[in-house]
């Protein structure tokens, strides 16, 4: 990009790139509506063919917070008038059973169609078994109150999956415009930055117990060592015993189900290492390709 088209650039981008505790100060607009569809593999672990739809074992064991949860993770920044403001007023929308149950909260991100590293916007919102993302109230399209209607790159992250970005620049409105994230045929920056969970399904790649942007089963600080300590090491885990089961909403928690364990047939270690990083490797050659599970949002 030229100097002289990178300075007004900067300047819109220093306009929009507000945190959410100073974002009240931003004129009033009519804003965005997005429609976004994604799955987490960690919430499809164990799940039987032909079933399409997520497990929410968080939502049945009432772990789901209510108020968003990553304003709390030091590898997150919330950007605009909503976000990190984000609560469940409505306990009604945690009680809902089927494919629109909630799963967990996701992290939506708008950025700068030219400067793709600048992020101009950003929501926590929900995301249903069947793979809608929605905002609080359990059944609206995503809103972006704050933003101006343009054209915005939109990335998806969660806790402890790596996030995605679409090398598409989408025109938002509105009306909510929809990014379908499960859609093989939606380009992604990245080499193979998500993994293909049937056909015509894309899904998160998971893993990322310790937020290093890679999924890692074996060597010092991957994400099966950080699994092992965070067990060992927790305070409720007296007789420090590697097969102590922990409860809660937790990152190192890679399946999704309310418990993190170490060892064990569908413990979090053993899914990480067979289901997710054995398995994507011995698929990956036929493939093609790299085969390290790195985030690629640049």
């Amino acid at each position: 990009m030229r100097i002289g088209t990178l300075i007004p650039a900067l300047l819109f981008a220093s306009f929009f790139l507000v945190p959410a505790s100073n974002a009240g100060n931003l004129p009033p607009n009519k804003g965005v509506q997005l429609s976004i569809r994604m799955y987490l593999q960690g919430a499809m672990l164990g799940v039987k063919q032909p079933s399409m739809l997520m497990r929410d074992d968080l939502r049945t064991t009432g772990q789901i917070p209510l108020q968003e949860p990553y304003s709390a993770r030091e590898n997150y920044s919330h950007y605009g008038v909503l976000g990190g403001t984000e609560v469940i007023e409505n306990q009604a929308v945690l009680n809902v059973e089927g494919s629109n149950a909630i799963v967990d909260w996701v992290f939506v991100e708008l950025r700068h169609p030219e400067l793709q590293k600048v992020v101009l916007a950003t929501r926590s919102a929900l995301l249903q078994r069947d793979g809608d993302v929605v905002d609080v109230d359990g059944v609206s399209p995503l809103q972006f109150p704050d933003v101006e209607p343009g054209t915005y790159m939109v990335a998806v992250r969660h806790r402890n999956h790596l996030g995605v970005m679409a090398t598409l620049a989408f025109n938002l409105t509105e009306t909510p415009q929809i990014v379908d994230f499960t859609n093989p045929k939606l380009k992604c920056y990245g080499n193979k930055p998500m993994i293909q969970l049937r056909e015509n399904i894309m899904a998160l790649f998971a893993g990322d117990a310790n937020h290093n942007g890679r999924v890692e089963a074996e060597g010092a600080e991957s994400d099966k060592e950080h699994i092992f300590f965070h067990v060992l090491l927790s305070p409720d885990n007296v007789d420090a015993n590697q097969n102590f089961v922990l409860k809660g909403y937790d990152d190192s928690d890679i399946n999704m189900d309310g418990l993190v364990k170490y060892q064990g047939p569908s413990s979090d270690g053993a899914q990480l290492t067979f289901d997710i990083v054995f398995l994507w490797q011995h698929n990956c050659p036929e493939v093609g390709g790299d085969c390290r599970l790195v985030e690629e949002l640049p």
